[in-house]
């Protein structure tokens, strides 16, 4: 699976926890730009990518994660 393809998978999963229907995501899109990206929120992204991808994110890894191009390098890892 190469990058282009996580990001179009994760992309409706964050238009939808952040209730942004047109966010167009790029690798340095983080919290300070979307202003419905709260910690809950991205929680809940993080659980639907778990569910979507099956598998569970390590600690070390979400402490890793400062925007979408650092979480879809940890998708890759996986």
């Amino acid at each position: 699976m190469d990058r282009k393809e996580v990001v179009n998978r994760i992309a409706p999963m964050a238009r939808e926890v952040f209730e942004k229907p047109d966010l167009e995501l790029c690798d340095t899109l983080d919290a300070t730009q979307v202003d419905t990206w709260t910690s809950f929120a991205f929680m809940q992204l993080l659980g639907k990518i778990e569910e979507e991808f099956g598998f569970r994110f390590k600690m070390m890894e979400l402490i890793k994660i400062q925007n979408i191009g650092t979480l879809v390098d940890v998708v890759m890892q996986h």
